[in-house]
């Protein structure tokens, strides 16, 4: 058996900033359609004097939201908080946009998790996380074709999540932020270590590490 935690959905660069992850669309992803994401907008174009800047700040926005969001789900417990400090990471972008715009786009994302790691310091710590890899492990082959599981299997699936919950909690912070930005976000361990500061081949340790842990603590293959 495959574990579900030997691969994670990778974007490059270019299809990330399309703003659209491969993995299925779930609560812990700031979905564009999202009530949260048009009430921060409308609140960013009414702070803008342009609309060149509201431009600017969709492309920063759309390039950078999924690194950030998942940073943040590395490192809280609860996906609500993380969309709230995302929010407000963003809104501290929009305050210093003059001076970010002009950043190439690893300075730029470093910036971000500057800010984002600062507010979790400032009031959010991790108690639990969970990554988008529960999606995963949630659809089994019934679900992908369309087909509605039935109660034995939503009592097996929601035992599994716990269990996997449990797991995910007990993991130490630095192998569940690399695990998180690379399930959620698709991240490669090169682009992790760039945000993090980080030498790829330590966060690669992580991963493994992580993934390592959670297969055996699930009883999978890796």
């Amino acid at each position: 058996m495959t574990s579900v935690w030997t691969s994670s959905a990778r974007r490059s660069p270019r299809s990330r900033s399309s703003g659209r992850s491969s993995l299925p669309t779930s609560s812990w992803e700031p979905c564009s359609s999202s009530p949260r994401r048009t009430t921060a907008r409308s609140r960013w174009q009414r702070m803008s004097s342009t609309g060149v800047e509201v431009a600017a700040f969709d492309d920063l926005f759309e390039r950078h939201r999924d690194t950030v969001h998942a940073f943040l789900l590395g490192r809280t417990s609860d996906p609500e908080a993380a969309r709230d400090l995302l929010q407000e990471a963003f809104l501290r972008l929009w305050r210093h946009l003059g001076e970010v715009a002009t950043l190439e786009e690893p300075r730029q994302r470093a910036w971000l998790i500057t800010v984002a790691r600062n507010l979790v310091i400032d009031g959010y710590r991790a108690e639990a996380t969970r990554t988008a890899t529960v999606a995963n492990l949630a659809r089994d082959p019934g679900v992908r074709d369309g087909s509605e599981p039935d109660d034995t299997e939503r009592v097996a699936l929601r035992g599994q999540l716990t269990r996997l919950d449990a797991a995910i909690a007990r993991l130490p912070e630095q192998e569940r932020v690399a695990l998180t930005m690379a399930s959620v976000a698709g991240m490669t361990s090169d682009e992790i270590g760039e945000a993090l500061d980080r030498p790829a081949g330590t966060v690669r340790y992580h991963l493994h590490r992580a993934r390592t842990r959670l297969a055996a603590e699930l009883d999978l293959d890796t």
